[in-house]
């Protein structure tokens, strides 16, 4: 948040300064696209250069991501099929909590193995390709459920009265599975592990 601003700030009195208003900029920063040491001799020592003022280090830190082991045994220790559907989707499709809980049979395309998805942000439709993992651990689930309405909620809770599955239930699946484990995901940790999946393939 404070580089966010120092850049913002900086930004204004450079305008400034482009407009002869002000003499210099208090605020410097180095410009975009300028390289550290870009114009460095090859026989002088490198020399360390200070941040600008006030400016915070960055860390440098890996987004959390389940390893192919940890997966494998997360998915070994699910009870039922709607929870090992639920997780391959997460997985594969990375969804929202909220856009998995919204889906219902009308967004499912089996032939085409894709879900359709309501984006959070501009609530609109878009179709995501599935792994064949989720079709084959959703079957199962929806031949236990049979029959379904079209329209109707997809995912419904296993216990009592068959209802749909709130943002608490999905939660209470992951804290039974931390628990089991001695782990500490969080449903966000399977959209990180999606997208690092995506980033480290090479045919993508």
């Amino acid at each position: 948040t404070i580089n966010h601003h120092l850049s913002v700030i900086s930004g204004i009195y450079q305008h400034l300064l482009s407009l002869e208003l002000i003499r210099r900029n208090p605020v410097p920063q180095r410009l975009r696209g300028e390289r550290r040491y870009a114009h460095h001799r090859p026989g002088d020592p490198f020399q360390r250069t200070a941040r600008n003022l006030y400016r915070q280090k960055q860390p440098s830190r890996t987004p959390r991501a389940l390893s192919d082991d940890l997966w494998r045994e997360l998915l070994t220790s699910l009870t039922c099929h709607r929870d090992r559907a639920l997780f391959c989707l997460l997985i594969s499709a990375a969804p929202r909590a909220q856009e998995l809980l919204d889906m219902t049979m009308s967004d499912l395309d089996w032939g085409g193995q894709r879900v359709r998805l309501i984006s959070k942000g501009s609530r609109e439709p878009e179709w995501v390709a599935a792994s064949s993992e989720f079709f084959h651990w959703l079957r199962l689930y929806l031949t236990e459920l049979r029959p379904l309405s079209p329209l109707g909620a997809l995912w419904l809770t296993t216990r009592g009265t068959r209802k749909p599955m709130t943002y608490t239930t999905l939660r209470a699946v992951l804290t039974r599975a931390n628990q089991k484990l001695g782990t500490n995901l969080s449903l966000h940790d399977f959209r990180h592990t999606c997208a690092m999946r995506l980033a480290n393939d090479p045919t993508m």
